[in-house]
């Protein structure tokens, strides 16, 4: 796929951000302008920011640390400076990280949301407790980003340029890198988790790194186009977006595109949802996920 065509369409698009009004609800934030198919590439800009929320997680005592590995259980905020950015990312590992190697999951929130928010909603930190994995909950930086010459309206993640110029891409890369260097978790069960804008991250993403990604997880979203990175082996997807998303028919596409590729992809479409709250239970495209790991 080419670069987004939104390079014709930045007004619109800037318009709807600058006029949109939105508060927070009980399952996420709301969106305005998805691409509407595979046809349709404009940089998304779906969320506006939630006003007083700002990501102050918990820091609890962390107990002991897997055999043989270096992470041990409970809460953290992890700062690190990549490309430049100064960034954090909310790290939840479960005690059960005593007795195993645990998978682990990215999770991208929507555009102009915050990582507490959307791991709060989407209640991710009680399903890694039971499940079992350890969740890495970035904050993205609502900033206007380049793409082909042009400029986005404020986005919270780069969804369309390469590596090299992709601070998100990059802070992704740097997380999963530091988290398999402690030896704590299992390398051949990562996976990347997205949701809006997050999710378009994460399909990007996901043809960065497929590799070393055992599964992509995208809600509410499909393929935003930007630099066509080819696939290095056929990782799995889980899809999940509601029938009244204007999302729909682009990750229906994207779906049928991975399938027709040889990719092993679950499907979710959610009859009569739109594109917030979440379109269905927000767990199960990680529940999919989850059950896949590296052959």
């Amino acid at each position: 796929m080419g670069l987004p065509r939104a390079l014709s369409a930045f007004a619109l698009l800037l318009v709807a951000c600058s006029t949109e009004t939105t508060t927070l609800t009980p399952r996420g934030t709301p969106g305005t302008s998805d691409p509407t198919s595979a046809d349709t590439e404009d940089p998304p800009a779906e969320e506006a920011a939630p006003q007083g929320s700002t990501p102050t997680p918990s820091t609890t005592e962390p107990t002991a640390p897997a055999p043989g590995g270096t992470l041990a259980a409970g809460d953290t905020t992890v700062n690190k400076t990549v490309a430049g950015l100064a960034r954090t990312a909310r790290v939840h590992v479960p005690s059960s990280i005593t007795q195993k190697k645990l998978p682990v999951v990215v999770a991208l929130h929507g555009n102009g949301d915050t990582a507490q928010n959307f791991v709060a909603t989407s209640g991710l930190l009680g399903f890694a407790d039971s499940v079992g994995f350890v969740l890495i909950a970035p904050q993205g930086i609502a900033r206007a980003i380049s793409v082909g010459g042009q400029t986005t309206p404020p986005l919270s993640w780069d969804a369309y340029n390469a590596r090299a110029q992709n601070a998100d891409v990059q802070l992704v890369d740097a997380l999963l890198d530091e988290v398999v260097a402690s030896g704590s978790v299992d390398p051949k069960h990562l996976v990347v988790y997205g949701y809006s804008q997050g999710g378009y991250l994460s399909v990007r993403y996901g043809r960065e790194a497929s590799a070393k990604l055992s599964c992509a997880a995208v809600i509410a979203a499909g393929d935003a186009g930007g630099v066509p990175t080819a696939f290095a082996r056929k990782l799995p997807f889980s899809i999940q977006i509601g029938s009244m998303d204007s999302a729909r028919n682009n990750a229906a596409s994207l779906a049928q595109s991975l399938q027709n590729a040889g990719h092993p992809v679950d499907f979710h479409e959610i009859a009569g949802a739109g594109h917030s709250p979440f379109p269905g239970s927000p767990k199960v495209p990680l529940e999919d996920c989850l059950a896949r790991s590296l052959p």
